[in-house]
């Protein structure tokens, strides 16, 4: 088949570390018309938890890669919020170098907050913690009960909210200075957070 019928038309998964290759990256670059990019975490200790291998100099070296082929505003990089664990203190430092990352490099980042997937290794945790139980899969509405979103977390309704108040206002100066383009540089999934009277 011709070059040109594949041009531009491919969207693909890649890891932080494929994209250590330069060489990858220009090869690919004129076939792709989106990447995405499971990131996850933002620190060792983060992606120690989740078994993932990241790092904040990984992901970074990631990015220069894509900008120096003109891929950065074609990738998406994906984070995760409110594992467990995390705490709000957490979470303002993933903004933090989301931000960053989005400044210093044009790429898009796509941010949502964490949902245990029955059967995963922090389901059956969070199952033995009697926090989680299959049955609750069959609930309507489950996803979307607030006592449960917070009684799985590390975070009261307060800290998301402050969470999701720092990010609001990020999200929308990011999408104002990059201007008007197909896609916004800064998607966010907010979490559940009570209306406040």
């Amino acid at each position: 088949m011709p070059e040109d019928t594949f041009r531009r038309r491919l969207t693909y998964d890649s890891t932080v570390a494929d994209l250590q290759n330069p060489e990858l990256i220009e090869a690919l670059e004129p076939f792709t018309s989106d990447l995405l990019v499971g990131a996850e975490v933002v620190n060792k200790t983060e992606a120690k938890k989740i078994h993932k291998p990241v790092s904040p100099e990984l992901i970074k070296g990631a990015a220069q890669n894509l900008q120096r082929f003109n891929m950065s505003k074609r990738t998406d990089f994906s984070f995760i919020i409110g594992f467990p664990w995390h705490t709000k203190e957490y979470c303002l430092e993933a903004l933090d170098f989301i931000t960053n990352l989005i400044l210093d490099y044009g790429v898009r980042v796509y941010l949502q907050w964490y949902w245990p997937i029955p059967g995963s290794v922090i389901w059956n945790n969070l199952e033995k913690e009697h926090k989680v139980n299959i049955k609750m899969v069959d609930i309507p509405g489950f996803f979307r009960n607030s006592d449960w979103f917070y009684q799985i977390r590390n975070m009261d309704s307060e800290d998301a909210r402050i969470v999701d108040e720092r990010i609001r206002p990020v999200q929308m100066l990011l999408t104002l200075r990059h201007g008007s383009q197909e896609r916004r540089p800064f998607e966010y999934a907010p979490p559940l957070v009570e209306t406040r009277e």
